[in-house]
């Protein structure tokens, strides 16, 4: 294990409270994206995309449920016993001498997800699953983003989708977007619905209306409530909504959209063309026609993102993107909506601008390796992608 990956967690193979906070503080200063504590396994972090152990010593269940009750509370427990699921935050904030390693009022956040499991042998057992949420929001001409993109990125009015998986890093794109907005456009208002905050947005450099973050849970109930009820009451020139996920969230972003806001909003797919596809499925079959072409009126651009495990021991980003001028506007127009998904894609795959065309061209140049290709492309593309007929047989 890497030496710059170790943790002093006692000489006696426990677990306390104080240890706990300790060392989520040293995960934050390390750059770990995620950490995972169970009851019956080893402690692990996930940093760059990769695992690495932190224990040699199987962390006790009973001994993991006091450190919860004691970070957290003990409705944790009670909620697992009951076979439900418990999302919720932790933030821990520094003191005068420094106890956690954080200096005075410097805070560290995390997302948690609480689920009971079967470790190996263990039955019954608490699954905690963490999120480090960095305080720094990286600039955005620091994000690798075409400049024609980036010009593209805060039109006056409609809807944009920030795609990827799970830990694709879509919040951190979504909210560098954001801090841009905010220290270059005085009079673009932006306030955020999400679940929970990750990225706290603001500083000296901001320019216009101190940004307005509300969290789902505590601040509003649905996304639904929040665009409807809220947003749209308030003025805001930018709205960004965490997931677009069901049909009322999606109805009042578009409502939004039209209405003359621009709102952002998240989704999980894997290309472009997948995006409108997704968002038309929410509907019933008799109002899906309706709400693409909705959609297509007021859609400005969608990304597609993705995290690859880089050569250099880091991650580094790879995506698709679209633009929706007049011109291919007027293209889709011309085709059934049920098209229109598979259009862009295809679009993309004759430009070689698809998200694994472009993981192919950081294959050849060495910045991914082939097995990290491979996962991304699946082994039989792979063989094309290097035969050069990958494209061809995409589009037939």
């Amino acid at each position: 294990m890497d030496n710059n990956l170790t943790f002093d967690f006692g000489v006696h193979n426990h677990l306390t409270a104080d240890t706990l906070k300790r060392f989520l503080v040293w995960t934050l200063k390390n750059d770990v994206s995620d950490v995972l504590l169970q009851g019956g396994g080893r402690i692990f972090i996930e940093k760059h995309g990769r695992q690495h152990p932190m224990t040699t010593y199987a962390i006790d269940p009973l001994e993991l449920e006091s450190v919860i009750d004691q970070v957290f509370n003990p409705d944790v427990k009670t909620s697992l016993k009951m076979a439900k699921i418990v999302n919720t935050s932790l933030q821990l904030t520094g003191d005068m001498a420094g106890t956690l390693g954080l200096d005075r009022n410097e805070r560290a956040r995390f997302r948690a997800n609480f689920t009971q499991a079967t470790v190996y042998e263990t039955e019954a057992v608490m699954s905690l699953t963490m999120r480090v949420l960095k305080n720094q929001i990286p600039k955005l001409h620091t994000m690798g983003l075409p400049d024609v993109l980036v010009r593209s990125l805060f039109p006056a009015s409609g809807l944009a989708f920030i795609c990827g998986e799970t830990g694709s890093g879509k919040s951190t794109l979504m909210a560098s977007i954001n801090q841009h907005s905010g220290e270059n456009f005085p009079d673009r208002k932006v306030i955020t619905g999400e679940d929970p905050i990750e990225l706290i947005l603001g500083g000296p450099d901001w320019i216009a209306p101190e940004p307005a973050q509300s969290e789902m849970g505590r601040d509003f109930g649905t996304y639904a409530d929040f665009i409807a009820y809220s947003a749209l009451r308030r003025s805001p020139k930018n709205i960004d909504i965490g997931e677009l996920l069901e049909r009322f969230a999606y109805e009042a972003a578009l409502t939004a959209g039209k209405t003359g806001h621009f709102c952002k909003g998240t989704m999980h797919v894997d290309t472009c063309g997948d995006a409108i596809q997704r968002a038309v499925l929410m509907f019933p079959f008799d109002a899906r026609e309706s709400i693409a072409y909705d959609t297509l009126k007021v859609l400005r651009y969608i990304i597609v993102q993705r995290l690859l495990r880089s050569t250099d021991g880091k991650r580094v980003a790879v995506r698709e993107y679209v633009i929706v001028d007049t011109q291919l506007r007027s293209h889709l127009l011309s085709k059934p909506y049920t098209q229109w998904g598979r259009t862009i894609d295809q679009l993309l795959l004759s430009q070689n601008r698809s998200l694994i065309q472009n993981a192919f061209r950081l294959y050849q140049d060495g910045i991914v390796s082939e097995e990290e290709m491979i996962e991304v492309a699946g082994y039989l593309d792979f063989l094309k992608l290097k035969e050069g007929t990958y494209a061809q047989e995409s589009m037939a």
